[in-house]
């Protein structure tokens, strides 16, 4: 029992003389008794720095002091994270609450016995190595959880970056090849008009041929990286995103955005807002069959606001948060933020994804601006 070393606080003489002597029998380390919660606090500080801090306080709630039990017991679960025991007696209801709020490790009821006290602290030491264990392993995990996250982050680094030199390598190579083939298709096609060769219409599919390829090619690599939003930030991609919604899905799409300037100085932030609006938009039109869709972009506070909002045929009964891969790509960018995803039912019809993501600059916001996708 010797490991155990503790104090006392208690100023009633007879008392404090009481609670030493079944402490000695029990076998405690009496590192020191005190008349006042001053002196108490006074010992610790100058212990410190150089030796062991007490395993438990045993403090009476009333003391003859500036500073009462409560008080006490409080600055010292604060300053040097030390198990209390109130001895008390019944008392009135607000001193009962206050106590509580200290969450000391047990309550020693005047009068008790040896037994009691025993019984008391072996209890409150359990309690107090429990505690700290449970501390000591939810840091381990969260230390893991943090590691975890941040090589999540490195991976979708990498992956955008991969994905922006594919999209730039499509546009700049493969989409030049083929609008150099559809160039040359082109003549070759009015060649042979001006010839009469009858092969012309096979010429003329060719071209055609050429042009989807080249489109096709051009909008391929704006999913993989869209230079806009690189060149012009999140709101103009965003907008961008609406128009490119409209124009070749056919889905009437408004997109109304904040000039948030933290965006500007936080790519991955950024990015992973535009990936979730880009997936929400992919859900809501191939699987909601929603003909109208609104993006908001807005801060409140320190944080900024992704909402996308549809007249579809909202969430099915039994499909939730985590259902779906799609769901699952928006929760994993959302987790890579430390953001909160949301998905609500519309009662009037369809599904609105909220995005809600701390900011991690503190930069003013510059300016507000509105607009359709257009």
């Amino acid at each position: 029992m010797l490991e155990t070393s503790i104090i006392i606080v208690e100023d009633d003489l007879r008392l404090r003389a009481v609670v030493e002597m079944y402490m000695a029998k029990a076998g405690y380390n009496n590192l020191g008794a005190f008349e006042s919660g001053t002196a108490a606090l006074q010992f610790l500080a100058g212990r410190a720095a150089t030796a062991k801090i007490p395993d438990v306080a045993i403090i009476d709630i009333h003391l003859q002091d500036d500073m009462d039990g409560i008080e006490t017991a409080r600055q010292m679960s604060e300053r040097y994270r030390v198990a209390v025991i109130f001895i008390t007696g019944l008392d009135d209801q607000k001193t009962i609450d206050r106590a509580f709020c200290i969450k000391p490790m047990a309550y020693l009821l005047k009068p008790f016995t040896r037994a009691q006290l025993q019984l008391t602290i072996t209890a409150a030491l359990y309690q107090a190595r429990l505690e700290k264990r449970l501390e000591e392993t939810n840091k381990q995990l969260n230390r893991e959880i943090e590691e975890r996250l941040q090589l999540a982050r490195s991976v979708d680094e990498i992956t955008e970056r991969e994905r922006e030199r594919l999209g730039q390598d499509l546009h700049d190579d493969l989409g030049q090849i083929l609008t150099g083939l559809a160039i040359k298709a082109q003549v070759l096609k009015n060649s042979m008009a001006k010839a009469g060769v009858p092969e012309v219409a096979t010429a003329d599919e060719i071209v055609k041929l050429a042009n989807q390829a080249t489109s096709h090619v051009r909008d391929l690599s704006h999913l993989l990286f869209p230079l806009v939003l690189k060149n012009k930030g999140l709101g103009s991609a965003l907008r961008e995103m609406a128009s490119y919604t409209e124009g070749h899905l056919g889905v009437a799409c408004q997109a109304r955005c904040e000039s948030i300037s933290e965006l500007e100085g936080d790519p991955v932030l950024a990015t992973n807002l535009y990936r979730i609006a880009q997936e929400s938009i992919t859900n809501a039109v191939r699987h909601g069959k929603a003909s109208h869709i609104e993006i908001t972009l807005l801060r409140t506070g320190d944080h900024v606001i992704l909402r996308i909002s549809d007249n579809g045929s909202g969430m099915k009964p039994g499909i939730g948060p985590g259902k779906g891969m799609g769901l699952q790509t928006m929760q994993y960018r959302a987790q890579l933020l430390n953001a909160t995803l949301t998905l609500h039912h519309v009662p009037s019809g369809g599904t609105m994804v909220e995005c809600v993501c701390p900011i991690r600059f503190t930069q003013a916001v510059v300016a507000t601006d509105g607009g359709t996708g257009a």
